[in-house]
Protein backbone atom coordinates (compact mmCIF):
# COMPACT_ATOMS: atom_id res chain seq x y z
CA UNK A 1 0.00 0.00 0.00
CA UNK A 2 1.29 3.78 -0.43
CA UNK A 3 0.56 5.63 1.95
CA UNK A 4 0.38 9.77 1.54
CA UNK A 5 0.99 11.99 5.14
CA UNK A 6 0.07 15.63 5.06
CA UNK A 7 2.20 17.07 8.57
CA UNK A 8 4.40 13.84 8.40
CA UNK A 9 7.18 15.41 10.30
CA UNK A 10 5.28 16.66 13.02
CA UNK A 11 5.22 14.59 16.37
CA UNK A 12 2.00 12.59 15.39
CA UNK A 13 2.30 12.33 11.60
CA UNK A 14 6.29 10.81 12.15
CA UNK A 15 4.61 8.24 14.70
CA UNK A 16 2.33 7.42 12.04
CA UNK A 17 5.15 6.76 9.80
CA UNK A 18 6.40 4.71 12.31
CA UNK A 19 3.60 2.29 12.19
CA UNK A 20 3.23 2.05 8.60
CA UNK A 21 6.65 1.06 7.65
CA UNK A 22 6.99 -1.68 10.26
CA UNK A 23 5.00 -3.29 7.24
CA UNK A 24 7.59 -3.92 4.74
CA UNK A 25 5.67 -4.14 1.50
CA UNK A 26 4.22 -0.54 2.29
CA UNK A 27 5.57 2.77 0.94
CA UNK A 28 5.01 6.18 2.44
CA UNK A 29 5.10 9.69 1.27
CA UNK A 30 5.02 12.47 3.89
CA UNK A 31 4.44 15.91 2.82
CA UNK A 32 5.26 18.62 5.39
CA UNK A 33 6.30 22.57 5.10
CA UNK A 34 8.52 22.19 8.57
CA UNK A 35 6.65 24.91 9.72
CA UNK A 36 6.43 22.90 12.97
CA UNK A 37 7.73 19.40 11.75
CA UNK A 38 11.00 18.19 12.53
CA UNK A 39 13.53 16.92 10.42
CA UNK A 40 15.05 14.49 13.22
CA UNK A 41 11.35 12.79 13.80
CA UNK A 42 11.91 11.25 10.20
CA UNK A 43 15.71 11.51 9.36
CA UNK A 44 16.39 7.58 9.78
CA UNK A 45 14.00 6.73 7.12
CA UNK A 46 16.02 8.83 4.44
CA UNK A 47 17.78 6.33 2.86
CA UNK A 48 14.62 3.80 2.81
CA UNK A 49 13.70 3.18 -0.81
CA UNK A 50 9.73 3.11 0.63
CA UNK A 51 10.04 6.63 1.96
CA UNK A 52 9.93 10.21 0.04
CA UNK A 53 9.91 13.20 1.70
CA UNK A 54 8.62 16.49 0.21
CA UNK A 55 8.78 19.35 1.41
CA UNK A 56 5.50 21.29 -0.13
CA UNK A 57 2.41 23.41 1.70
CA UNK A 58 -1.03 21.77 1.33
CA UNK A 59 -2.37 25.52 0.94
CA UNK A 60 -0.23 24.96 -2.66
CA UNK A 61 -3.17 23.16 -4.79
CA UNK A 62 -1.32 22.03 -7.61
CA UNK A 63 1.99 21.27 -6.35
CA UNK A 64 -0.38 18.74 -3.69
CA UNK A 65 -2.34 17.14 -6.77
CA UNK A 66 1.26 16.40 -8.43
CA UNK A 67 2.57 15.00 -5.25
CA UNK A 68 -0.26 13.31 -4.07
CA UNK A 69 -0.74 11.18 -7.43
CA UNK A 70 -0.37 7.08 -7.32
CA UNK A 71 -1.15 6.69 -3.34
CA UNK A 72 -3.81 4.78 -2.54
CA UNK A 73 -4.40 6.18 1.20
CA UNK A 74 -4.24 9.30 3.30
CA UNK A 75 -3.34 10.62 6.34
CA UNK A 76 -3.87 13.92 6.90
CA UNK A 77 -2.79 15.38 10.21
CA UNK A 78 -1.93 19.50 9.09
CA UNK A 79 -3.23 21.98 11.43
CA UNK A 80 -2.54 25.30 13.52
CA UNK A 81 0.57 24.24 15.76
CA UNK A 82 0.23 28.02 17.28
CA UNK A 83 -3.24 28.69 18.85
CA UNK A 84 -2.08 31.79 20.42
CA UNK A 85 -0.64 33.10 16.38
CA UNK A 86 -4.42 32.45 14.84
CA UNK A 87 -5.38 35.44 17.75
CA UNK A 88 -3.37 37.87 15.64
CA UNK A 89 -3.72 36.02 12.33
CA UNK A 90 -6.99 35.33 11.87
CA UNK A 91 -7.47 33.53 9.29
CA UNK A 92 -4.54 31.09 10.36
CA UNK A 93 -7.41 28.79 11.49
CA UNK A 94 -9.53 28.56 8.03
CA UNK A 95 -6.65 28.04 5.95
CA UNK A 96 -4.86 25.18 7.77
CA UNK A 97 -7.99 23.41 8.80
CA UNK A 98 -10.60 24.25 5.93
CA UNK A 99 -8.23 25.36 3.06
CA UNK A 100 -6.25 22.83 3.88
CA UNK A 101 -8.66 20.05 4.00
CA UNK A 102 -10.24 21.26 0.98
CA UNK A 103 -7.28 20.90 -0.56
CA UNK A 104 -6.27 17.24 0.24
CA UNK A 105 -9.86 16.63 -0.54
CA UNK A 106 -9.59 18.08 -3.98
CA UNK A 107 -6.25 16.50 -4.75
CA UNK A 108 -7.77 13.04 -3.58
CA UNK A 109 -10.71 13.59 -5.94
CA UNK A 110 -8.67 14.41 -9.45
CA UNK A 111 -6.38 11.28 -8.71
CA UNK A 112 -8.88 9.08 -7.83
CA UNK A 113 -7.86 8.23 -3.94
CA UNK A 114 -11.22 7.21 -1.84
CA UNK A 115 -9.16 6.52 1.47
CA UNK A 116 -8.24 9.21 4.41
CA UNK A 117 -8.07 9.54 8.04
CA UNK A 118 -7.37 12.57 9.98
CA UNK A 119 -6.26 12.84 13.79
CA UNK A 120 -10.05 13.51 14.68
CA UNK A 121 -11.27 10.25 12.76
CA UNK A 122 -8.52 7.74 13.76
CA UNK A 123 -10.71 7.58 17.06
CA UNK A 124 -14.15 7.36 15.47
CA UNK A 125 -15.25 4.00 15.04
CA UNK A 126 -18.18 5.05 12.70
CA UNK A 127 -16.31 7.14 10.13
CA UNK A 128 -17.79 7.51 6.94
CA UNK A 129 -16.74 9.95 3.94
CA UNK A 130 -20.51 11.73 4.00
CA UNK A 131 -19.50 12.00 8.01
CA UNK A 132 -15.68 13.52 7.14
CA UNK A 133 -17.55 16.17 4.35
CA UNK A 134 -20.16 17.44 7.18
CA UNK A 135 -17.66 17.67 9.92
CA UNK A 136 -15.62 20.23 7.83
CA UNK A 137 -18.91 21.94 6.45
CA UNK A 138 -19.89 22.58 10.51
CA UNK A 139 -15.88 23.61 11.37
CA UNK A 140 -16.47 26.16 8.24
CA UNK A 141 -19.69 27.38 9.13
CA UNK A 142 -18.66 27.86 13.13
CA UNK A 143 -15.30 29.71 11.99
CA UNK A 144 -17.46 32.16 9.77
CA UNK A 145 -20.32 32.78 12.48
CA UNK A 146 -17.54 33.32 15.16
CA UNK A 147 -15.90 35.58 12.82
CA UNK A 148 -18.83 37.41 11.85
CA UNK A 149 -19.55 37.79 15.87
CA UNK A 150 -16.43 39.35 16.64
CA UNK A 151 -16.49 41.61 13.47
CA UNK A 152 -20.72 42.61 14.50
CA UNK A 153 -21.13 41.77 18.05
Amino acid sequence: MKYFVTGGAGFIGSNMVDRILKDRSNEVTIYDNFCSGRRAYVKHYLKDKRFRLIKGDVLDLELLKNAIKGHNFVFHFVANPDIVKSMVETDLDLKLGIIATYNVLEAMRVNGIKMIADVGLLFDKHWTYKKYLLRYRIRALTIFTTSLKKIAP
